[in-house]
């Protein structure tokens, strides 16, 4: 409801009431559109925060490639795959062959 009152304070240089008086003005107006709003701004902080919680480091030293995944699991690990696939090219597309590689069946078997 008074989320505006630092805008109003900055922007016009009102004092504290006067800017939290204006802030109220503009909000009760539309009480459910702003509630609505705050929910999904909240949603939108929320996705966000967990995208940054995986997390994928490759390193590319002179004993090999690694690959680190971080936040998918209890702890750390690496993915062997992806190193094997990044030793022989390293390119984004040799990861994207190696994971369809292994969802891919390994006997096919004509349907019946």
């Amino acid at each position: 409801m008074y989320k505006f009152t630092y805008l109003f304070i900055v922007d016009k240089r009102m004092d504290f009431w006067p800017a939290m008086q204006a802030s109220h003005a503009v909000v009760k107006n539309d009480y459910f559109g702003f509630t609505m709003f705050l929910l999904l701004m909240a949603l939108i902080d929320i996705l966000g925060a967990l995208c940054c919680i995986v997390g994928v480091f490759v390193a590319q030293t002179n004993s090999g490639t690694r690959v680190a995944v971080t936040g998918a699991g209890p702890f750390v690990f690496r993915v062997p795959a992806m190193e094997e696939a990044l030793s022989r090219r390293f390119h984004p597309d040799a990861i994207a062959e190696a994971c369809t590689a292994q969802i891919r069946p390994r006997h096919s078997h004509p349907p019946h």
